[in-house]
């Protein structure tokens, strides 16, 4: 890698590559340490399928 390169300088020449959206989250309930780690979360909240997730993303306005 040159010097003088920077991580930055595709990005001013591009513009952006994406962002994201992190809405505030609220601890309700967690599950128990098997079903988490069989679940691959922690919160139920965080729990969803492709398809719910994917009908969430398209109802936030975002393009699944």
């Amino acid at each position: 890698m040159a010097e003088n390169s920077k991580c930055c300088d595709c990005c001013a020449s591009c513009g952006c590559v994406g962002y994201a959206y992190v809405p505030v989250q609220e601890l309700c309930e967690t599950y128990d340490a098997c079903t988490a780690l069989e679940r691959g979360s922690l919160f139920p909240e965080l729990d969803l399928t492709i398809d719910e997730y994917g009908e969430i993303c398209k109802g936030k306005g975002g393009v699944c």
